[in-house]
């Protein structure tokens, strides 16, 4: 007696992973580390290399010795700054979506998932992201050297040391337009999926409204330095 063949179980499909963080995540979450407050120790790391610029100028000659120029906070501001906004705002959207999920049919590990994705950019989104601003900054150094050098009096040898500076920070700073553009894509998905509406309880509808709201505080402070 022939038995038809058992067909093979088909093996299930593991759970597609997020992707990994990315490097400024990971610089993000070891400052979070600190046994300090996030917010002081971006402000010790600020003062620490706005000092290391001042007695690097001073070394260099373009400042005389207890002589000050505010340009020299301009680059430690442009790449703390918007990494503690980052900060600011991903704490944010935690209690936010910790309330907001009330409102979404989903099992705790997706949860856990869509957190994940409001906190972590994608590495590849980031170095496009760095990339594209760079030769931003590239394109705007070449077309105004002489003036900055006319400008600001810099010393043929300080010159180089700031450009290299700028671009590091404008690079890490300008992040933010993709850090915040994301979560913002985030929160149009994630209203789009909420279910559970309680018009007695009408807190969790708008607790996403706090991190758009302070998305755009951020911008201003951003455009302010720029």
């Amino acid at each position: 007696m022939i038995y038809p063949s058992r067909q093979p179980a088909r093996a299930k499909k593991a759970p597609k992973r997020p992707d990994p963080p990315s490097s400024l995540d990971r610089l993000i979450h070891s400052i979070q580390r600190l046994p300090l407050p996030y917010w002081l120790n971006y402000l010790v790391l600020f003062i620490l290399q706005s000092l290391f610029l001042q007695v690097l100028s001073g070394i260099d000659g373009w400042l005389t010795p207890f002589a000050f120029d505010k340009i020299l906070l301009l680059f430690p501001m442009w790449f703390w700054g918007p990494l503690a906004l980052m900060t600011l705002l991903n704490s944010t959207s935690e209690t936010s979506l910790a309330t907001f999920s009330q409102l979404l049919d989903l099992e705790e590990e997706e949860i856990s998932k869509l957190e994940y994705r409001f906190t972590t950019m994608p590495n590849k989104g980031v170095i496009i992201s760095g990339a594209v601003w760079l030769i931003f900054y590239a394109v705007s150094v070449i077309g105004s050297y002489e003036s900055l050098s006319k400008d600001f009096r810099f010393s043929s040898s300080f010159l180089p040391i700031s450009i290299f500076t700028g671009m590091i920070s404008f690079s890490v700073g300008s992040a933010i337009y993709y850090h915040s553009v994301r979560q913002l894509i985030l929160v149009t998905r994630t209203v789009g999926i909420a279910s559970r509406f309680n018009l007695n309880q009408l807190d969790p509808i708008y607790t996403l409204s706090r991190l758009t709201a302070r998305t755009g505080i951020a911008w201003t402070r951003v455009r302010q330095v720029g």
